[in-house]
């Protein structure tokens, strides 16, 4: 049975590691039981294994979320946060939304949390960067609008003229 029991923790570790998204499962008391290697390369951390380690210890100065694994392990509820800024290791600066899910034991108590976290910083710049350009659009749109309607409006007035002359009787070539 003890056998059993060290073989599931292993294959657990092997597959929340291979997991393709920045996730990372912790024990109630905040510590790291496993990570996926996305995790790793998501805070270029190039450190030494973390199971075991506290995530205040290693990692909150990157990005402060201590108090939210906490919050959502003692409430049993899920914790969200959108574009939070996350310092790797090697001092770049990622912005990352993140979700905290608490995990459950058999006996139904809370067994610790499941953190994921997702890069959108190329998302963010490129929203930036579409609405940096509507505005653009918007101010041209304008610009142009407004230039052709000018002569638009001297030949209206022209006609205007016209008319009033034509209506008076007035038809001097």
């Amino acid at each position: 049975p003890h056998l059993d029991v060290e073989h599931r923790h292993r294959e657990l570790r092997t597959f929340v590691h291979d997991i393709p998204l920045a996730v990372a499962m912790f024990d109630v008391k905040v510590r790291f039981l496993s990570y996926s290697q996305a995790w790793r390369d998501l805070f270029r951390y190039e450190g030494l294994p973390l199971e075991g380690e506290f995530y205040d210890h290693a990692f909150e100065t990157c990005i402060p979320l201590t108090t939210m694994m906490s919050t959502a392990i003692v409430s049993g509820q899920t914790e969200r946060r959108e574009g939070m800024a996350l310092r790797t290791f090697t001092g770049g600066v990622r912005l990352v939304d993140v979700e905290m899910r608490p995990w459950f034991m058999p006996s139904g108590e809370v067994g610790g949390v499941i953190t994921l976290a997702h890069d959108v910083s190329e998302a963010t710049r490129a929203k930036r960067e579409l609405e940096r350009l509507n505005e653009e659009l918007l101010q041209f749109n304008y610009r142009v609008s407004h230039d052709l309607l000018a002569p638009l409006k001297t030949v209206r007035g022209f006609i205007d003229l016209c008319e009033e002359e034509l209506r008076g009787g007035n038809v001097d070539e």
